[in-house]
């Protein structure tokens, strides 16, 4: 049972968002909103429930509109997500981001998986101004906010969710019995294209359709349009003859409309001939079925160009246009339509999916790279990297400055970076690792000490393999502590020092090599004892 001020929030939401709708309703009937409609276009004017309903409507009778659709949402649903640790030295954070990712794609849509909600979803953020709305579902009062890990999502139609403006109950949703849920915050995904900067319009958006639906609308007139001057059995040619009657010229038209009945056509026409009893004949030949100077190819093809600028599409991905531009022209236009809708929609996905479905160490990443993508990526970073090599070669770039530049250009990540520099025995920042120890802090003064050793780096005074022993054993501790931590930053300052003791023991191993080949054992010298008994054994 909810308490009374948790119903009290409930229906004051529910009542804000009817309200809203009401307001909404009644500007729609308004005389200057109704002319706007009808003046601009066949559309509602922009914004009322009314619209989406027609939105949605109208793209399904476009054949041109509805592929674009198509093409947009099933380019997006393929495009998967990842869920990974923040920090993926943590074991049990690795087991649970496969958890909420088997959560996720397994069991949304109430075991539809992951692609049967998104798919709708999608559907509706590219054809509804209003957006598209997703449910994460959770345990926990159902009027409240979500007690524990999120169990999966689900799809709520956009014609059922009402933006409220609350941020507690953002969305009220109504079932088709007409009863009104407000949805807490924590439970559910509210997205729109271009969402309106006015103040209380809470978020609702002007989706691809609206974007374009006028010029769709055009293709549709030109297909209409061929449809009535080739279709519906039209006549082909007129022969006009001199001095020939308009009554005769009907009569002609009917007998040859009953001839066409009788041999069964439906869609192409017969000729129809004409003439006179005058020996003076004049036949004029008029085509009744041409399309000049209409060009439906350019027409239709800068439509098309249209429709998929507005739904941030490259052209090649949604009409054929081979042999319009240049291999160069049209990779940069794949390059550009990329961070455009697959590139927006996964960022402002990945961020509320962040915030309600996933804890806070772990995060999910849309993989939207294409397999070309990939390759242009993979030359991309053999070019950098040729160039890099013959930078170190000739001393124009140091080691430490070329892994700078690698990891600003994302070809390695920071983990990596670091552990190239630990080898090299420098700490992150470059400076010598072997500050660690003479460091104060708990965790390196506990792990890199070495009793009986003043300066355990000192390698010139130290003997070589005394200290290789002292550093196995410190060595074995460390990975010990290690096993028994948890806390990132700790864990950090011990991998840290366990590559610092990994340095020191490559230090000794070259001392020790260098000190046998600077000091060989001696051969034994002879005994003279034995010498002179052979002497004496002789005589």
């Amino acid at each position: 049972m909810h308490d009374s001020n948790t119903e009290n929030q409930i229906a004051e939401s529910v009542q804000q968002a009817v309200g809203y709708k009401e307001t909404r309703e009644s500007l729609e009937s308004m005389p200057i909103l109704g002319w706007m409609a009808k003046s601009n276009s066949l559309a509602p004017a922009w914004w009322s429930p009314g619209r989406d309903i027609w939105l949605s409507a109208h793209w399904k009778k476009s054949n041109h509109l509805s592929s674009v659709v198509y093409n947009a949402q099933s380019k997006l649903s393929n495009i998967p997500p990842m869920i990974a640790p923040h920090d993926m030295s943590i074991g049990a954070h690795m087991d649970q981001s496969e958890e909420m990712l088997k959560r996720l794609m397994l069991v949304s849509e109430f075991g539809a998986g992951w692609g049967a909600a998104m798919d709708k979803f999608y559907e509706d953020y590219l054809t509804q101004d209003n957006g598209g709305f997703l449910e994460i579902i959770g345990n926990g009062n159902p009027a409240g906010p979500i007690i524990g890990l999120p169990i999966a999502i689900r799809h709520l139609s956009s014609r059922q969710c009402t933006r409220t403006g609350d941020p507690e109950y953002p969305i009220v949703y109504t079932t088709t019995r007409g009863k009104k849920y407000a949805l807490n915050a924590s439970r559910v995904i509210a997205l729109s294209q271009m969402p309106s900067p006015v103040d209380g319009m809470n978020g609702v958006g002007f989706c691809a359709i609206s974007r374009s639906f006028e010029i769709a609308q055009t293709l549709m007139d030109i297909v209409r349009y061929k449809q009535e001057r080739l279709g519906s059995r039209p006549h082909s040619k007129l022969l006009v003859g001199k001095g020939i009657r308009a009554v005769d010229i009907m009569s002609a038209f009917n007998q040859a409309a009953y001839q066409q009945d009788d041999a069964g056509l439906a869609i192409a026409g017969m000729m129809v001939a004409i003439g006179s009893d005058s020996t003076d004949i004049d036949i004029d030949v008029k085509d009744l079925t041409h399309m000049d100077p209409f060009d439906e190819e350019t027409s239709v093809t800068l439509g098309m160009y249209a429709i998929a600028s507005a739904f941030g599409l490259d052209i090649s991905e949604v009409w054929p246009t081979a042999g319009k531009s240049s291999t160069t022209d049209a990779r940069i236009a794949q390059a550009r339509a990329r961070g455009k809708l697959p590139s927006q929609v996964t960022s402002a996905l990945a961020g509320q999916l962040n915030l309600k479905f996933l804890p806070p160490h772990l995060h999910i990443a849309f993989d939207f790279r294409d397999d070309e993508e990939d390759q242009q990526h993979a030359i991309v970073r053999d070019i950098r990297g040729r160039h890099r090599t013959r930078e170190t070669e000739s001393g124009v770039m140091t080691f430490r400055a070329a892994r700078k530049q690698m990891l600003s250009d994302g070809d390695i990540d920071r983990h990596m970076f670091e552990e190239m520099e630990l080898n090299d025995g420098r700490l992150e920042d470059g400076t010598p690792i072997t500050r660690l120890f003479f460091s104060n802090d708990p965790v390196f003064s506990k792990l890199l000490v070495f009793p009986g050793f003043d300066n355990p780096i000192d390698t010139a005074v130290n003997d070589p393999l005394v200290m290789m022993s002292a550093i196995m054993l410190a060595k074995a501790n460390v990975a010990t502590s290690m096993n028994l931590t948890s806390g990132n930053s700790k864990l950090r300052k011990m991998i840290q020092a366990y590559g610092a003791l990994e340095w020191l023991e490559k230090q000794y191993r070259a001392a020790a090599f260098l000190q046998a080949e600077i000091d060989p054992d001696p051969e034994p010298e002879p005994d003279e004892s034995e010498d002179t008994q052979a002497e004496e054994d002789e005589a």
